[in-house]
């Protein structure tokens, strides 16, 4: 049985470009070689006359590119947020210890003795709460959505 021409036909091909080849530079290439194929081979290549070339990364995003940039623009937002929050309770529980320092300071200890305990206290605090983020992700992870198989790739049709 012959095969039937149908110009809604798409085929994805991975590939790269070399070094310091543009993308329009590799579509025009592209394009001259699909019409040599189509004056070839004008029974089966007579519809298709161009080639589309898509960059990795827009097919990977795709249409979703604005929503993830607000979506990483609104965590930003909210990390910063947390990160003054934890700034602002440090700052607020070394002014009730200075009392503490003070009599630290008046007992001997160097300057270098006080900012090293305070650094130690807050990078084990800091350890602490990133422990327990990552123990948290870890609890959550596995009970998102899986990935069917078949969609991991990075592109249509990519299978690893």
């Amino acid at each position: 049985m012959p095969l039937q021409h149908n110009a809604a036909i798409t085929n994805w091909i991975g590939g790269a470009t070399a070094r310091r080849v543009t993308l329009q530079q590799a579509q025009a290439e592209l394009n001259t070689v699909q019409q040599g194929l189509a004056l070839r081979y004008p029974d089966d290549d007579r519809d298709m006359t161009s080639v589309s070339l898509t960059g990795e990364m827009e097919s990977v995003v795709g249409d979703v590119r604005q929503p993830l940039r607000i979506l990483f623009a609104a965590v930003g937002v909210l990390l910063l947020i947390a990160c003054a929050n934890a700034a602002g309770l440090f700052l607020t529980r070394s002014s009730n210890r200075i009392a503490e320092l003070s009599i630290r300071a008046a007992l001997g200890a160097s300057r270098r003795v006080l900012a090293r305990h305070l650094l130690i206290e807050a990078l084990s605090l800091a350890l602490c709460g990133g422990l327990c983020g990552a123990g948290l992700a870890a609890l959550v992870l596995p009970t998102g959505a899986p990935v069917p198989p078949g969609e991991s790739g990075s592109y249509p049709g990519h299978r690893p």
